[in-house]
């Protein structure tokens, strides 16, 4: 399959496409297909934050930002590939974890394919540049495409390691959502340890109320 065929057909056919890939993933086309979507969607973001002017909020944050732009936009083109790496290689433990039977290949190009909705931020983006909104609507519109690209991204991946994997739905979901729920789970325990190490040093309340209504 061509890169045109396979952005094509995991954009509009994932199941099919996913599936004739399963013999063979195409680490190379998926990570070229990655890399222009990325690219793409970096230079948006970056020329749709430049077509505001640097005093529009009216403060020194506004200027800073602006001229950090290059470098913020060149750390997050590389900065994917860094979380591509260790989240592909998270998904793919968790789903050897759950029975899949693909190889690491397989779950690194799922993952770089998924990424292919993101490519339709890119129109979203130049139509508010062109038709300049006011601010809060450009970021409620924004937002509003991030959340269907988002969740677009993570219907393909479920699809994307059920048919490279071999298993079923359920498995390909709960291989997605763990690194998530193992997020909130640390995150649960941290905020339960600070809490519990920081109760002995507050006040305690029913002394302080006491000594509040003594007369």
């Amino acid at each position: 399959m061509g890169l045109l065929e396979i952005a094509a057909g995991v954009l509009f056919d994932p199941a099919n496409t996913f599936r004739r890939l399963a013999a063979a993933p195409p680490l190379g086309k998926a990570l070229i297909l990655a890399t222009l979507v990325n690219g793409a969607t970096g230079l948006t973001g970056y020329f749709t934050l430049r077509a505001l002017p640097a005093g529009e909020a009216g403060d020194l944050a506004s200027a800073f930002l602006v001229g950090m732009l290059p470098a913020l936009s060149l750390t997050g083109f590389f900065l994917w590939y860094v979380k591509w790496f260790v989240y592909g290689g998270f998904l793919h433990f968790i789903a050897q974890l759950l029975g899949g039977g693909g190889r690491p290949v397989a779950t690194l190009t799922v993952y770089a394919l998924a990424a292919l909705p993101d490519v339709f931020i890119v129109p979203v983006q130049a139509i508010l540049v062109l038709l300049r909104p006011p601010e809060i609507t450009a970021s409620v519109v924004q937002g509003i495409a991030g959340l269907i690209l988002f969740a677009w991204a993570v219907i393909l991946l479920v699809l994307g390691l059920r048919e490279m994997h071999g298993f079923s739905s359920g498995h390909a979901a709960a291989t997605v959502l763990g690194p998530v729920v193992g997020a909130v789970f640390v995150v649960i325990v941290l905020f339960a340890l600070v809490l519990a190490g920081v109760a002995p040093l507050l006040p305690d309340m029913e002394a302080l109320r006491l000594y509040r209504s003594w007369p």
